[in-house]
C-alpha cells in the first residue's frame, strides 16, 4: 500500500489529505473512497485507519482533513 499526501481546495478551503492505493493495482478503473474524518478526528486517526484496510483490499481510498 503507498500513501500519498494531497492538497487541494473545496469552495474555498483548503483540504490536506492522504491518498491510499494498494501496492499493485490492476488496470483500472479501481473501486473508490472518499472519507472525511469523525469531528474530533484527525485524518491520521479514525478514517486513516480504515484507508489502510482498504487498500491493503485494491481500493483507493481518500482521507481528509480541513486546514
Amino acid at each position: 500500500m503507498a500513501r500519498t499526501n494531497v492538497t487541494f481546495l473545496s469552495g474555498g478551503i483548503r483540504i490536506a489529505a492522504h491518498l491510499y492505493t494498494p501496492d499493485a493495482p490492476a488496470a483500472g478503473p479501481w473501486p473508490a473512497l472518499v472519507v472525511g474524518h469523525p469531528g474530533t478526528g484527525v485524518k491520521e486517526q479514525t478514517s486513516g485507519t480504515y484507508a489502510q484496510l482498504m487498500a491493503e483490499q485494491s481500493w483507493v481510498f481518500q482521507a481528509e482533513n480541513r486546514i
